[in-house]
């Protein structure tokens, strides 16, 4: 009984028989009562996300549920565009993956900051992409280019950024909403 059962090393409990390990003191099992319990409200059966009153509810209630699954820098991202999808203009939040696009793709000179970076979901991450290449002349973006170019802007800067999030309302997705 020495050898294994102590009193709490934390200080939390008064109980002298938690089961320890008898070379690292500090290891010992938890009590289930010492966790709190929790009680989650259940939703009404009337109520649903479609229902508008509670448009609201539901929409912080996926955001919660949002942040407590993604690291940090989707979170980021996520709250940079409202947690709407560009290309589809639906909600970020969901069961869908994520993929983080680049809005100045590298091979132009994009750089890796939040202000080139944004939030898709995959699907429409890969119609972007295919986009992307249609519309800027292959994989070395050759009609992109020209057009930068001319407008003698550079890329990576802020005003590049701009026009590309500009240019991008042009593209033609097939996920939008009519």
């Amino acid at each position: 009984m020495k050898k294994y059962f102590r009193t709490d090393a934390t200080g939390v409990s008064r109980d002298k028989w938690l089961l320890t390990d008898p070379n690292n003191r500090n290891n010992q099992i938890i009590k289930m009562q010492w966790i709190p319990i929790i009680r989650h409200q259940l939703i009404k059966y009337k109520n649903s996300p479609d229902d508008s009153s509670l448009r609201e509810y539901f929409i912080n209630r996926d955001e919660k549920e949002f942040n407590r699954f993604n690291i940090l820098s989707k979170r980021k991202l996520a709250k940079k565009c409202k947690c709407i999808c560009r290309a589809c203009n639906q909600s970020l939040i969901g069961d869908e993956i994520l993929k983080v696009n680049e809005i100045i793709p590298k091979l132009l000179g994009g750089k890796d900051i939040y202000n080139n970076f944004e939030l898709l979901h995959l699907s429409c991450y890969m119609q972007h992409q295919f986009l992307l290449k249609k519309y800027g002349g292959g994989k070395e973006f050759t009609k992109i280019k020209k057009f930068f170019d001319e407008k003698d802007i550079i890329p990576s800067s802020r005003a590049g950024i701009k026009l590309m999030k500009q240019q991008f309302e042009s593209f033609k997705y097939n996920c939008k909403e009519k």
